[in-house]
């Protein structure tokens, strides 16, 4: 999913990109170069709005959820630590229905970023040089390969 603002509006706007279930991957290649998310993001408010979206393990699979952010969720008086918190409970539902969970850190880090990052994503949130695609692909990799959680 890509989340993001209505460009001229200010509106949030969700919308699934790419859904294993259907999709193949050569959607990945061919579509995420044109992609940008611009706007404010209000992650809590929108992984609540996916609801069911985000598939439960089942049937000997696992589910995984990968997420990117900046540590801001930000929309219309939703912001700052009761955002985080708020995003912290939809986080800890998905966990709970057996979701395993990796968020990248984005963008410029200050303390406050940082703070609401760990608040939001807990042992979850990982703070690597996401530019450089080989450390993307060594957490992923050592997400995908065990259940253990990783420290970075």
């Amino acid at each position: 999913s890509l989340r993001g603002t209505v460009y001229g509006l200010n509106d949030p706007l969700i919308t699934i990109l790419y859904d294993s279930r259907r999709d193949n991957v050569s959607k990945i290649r061919n579509l995420f170069p044109y992609l940008d998310a611009c706007g404010r993001t209000p992650e809590g408010l929108c992984y609540a709005a996916l609801g069911n979206e985000i598939i439960s393990s089942r049937f000997g699979l696992k589910s995984y959820f990968i997420n990117f952010c900046d540590g801001e969720p930000n929309w219309d008086g939703y912001q700052g630590i009761k955002a985080a918190y708020h995003t912290q409970g939809e986080v800890r539902k998905l966990r709970k229905r057996g979701i395993n969970i990796a968020s990248y850190f984005i963008g410029s880090r200050n303390k406050t970023s940082e703070k609401l990052f760990k608040i939001m994503y807990e042992k979850d949130a990982l703070f690597i040089d996401v530019d450089n695609i080989f450390n993307v692909a060594k957490t992923l990799n050592k997400i995908l390969a065990s259940d253990k959680r990783i420290i970075a």
